[in-house]
């Protein structure tokens, strides 16, 4: 398995009005818990004996047609992410950043205007070097993200937090929703890089809650 690299995020200029951002730390926490997926047409286990979903391995040759689309759903009770989280990688470096309760975090073209949340929606982006978006892609290839076989799931298999992807890498198509530890744990360190952005969204949230009550 390949050794992991901290992905360090370029620091922003003084007064350039983002804000710095932590590293993109990628790195594996061993678990051995089964991921909640459906074989199609089938029963036989869809994880590995270390956990993995079964997986297709092999190298990525960085292109920029390359993307990888990601929501996360936490657990109810989290308070430090409190609503959906979407994260939308590309081959060219290019990393944004969504969350909060408008549709506008699933559309960027969303018109429903009268949505009781829709000015709810935190967003950010950074950018990376080839070879640290490379190893990125890669880093979810080795986790798994690319199934074995096709599967089918239902949601109310899944238990919070638990992720949706679609994408493209290479030649592989990619779409699957599962509570994988592996994949979640590897989305969820992606999003410390956000830390920010989650703070902001989640104070908005509660200032929300708080005025209605």
């Amino acid at each position: 398995m390949m050794t992991r690299k901290h992905l360090t995020a370029p620091q922003q200029n003084p007064g350039s009005g983002m804000e710095s951002r932590a590293s993109i730390n990628i790195r594996l926490r061993a678990c051995l818990v089964c991921g909640a997926l459906l074989l199609l047409g089938g029963c036989a286990s869809p994880v590995q004996q270390d956990g993995r979903l079964r997986h297709r391995q092999f190298e990525v040759n960085i292109s920029a047609l390359d993307w990888l689309e990601i929501g996360y759903f936490p657990r109810p009770d989290d308070p430090r992410i409190p609503s959906p989280c979407r994260l939308s990688f590309f081959g060219t470096g290019e990393i944004q950043f969504k969350t909060g309760r408008s549709p506008q975090v699933w559309s960027s073209f969303s018109s429903e205007t009268d949505h009781p949340h829709w000015n709810e929606v935190v967003s950010d982006r950074l950018h990376l070097k080839p070879a640290e978006i490379q190893e990125v892609f890669q880093t979810f290839v080795d986790e798994g993200v690319v199934p074995a076989r096709s599967f089918t799931f239902a949601r109310k298999e899944v238990e919070k937090p638990y992720v949706n992807i679609a994408g493209m890498i290479g030649m592989e198509k990619i779409r699957l929703a599962t509570d994988n530890p592996f994949l979640v744990t590897l989305v969820e360190e992606a999003l410390e890089n956000f830390e920010p952005a989650l703070r902001r969204a989640a104070a908005a949230q509660q200032a929300d809650e708080d005025s209605a009550k």
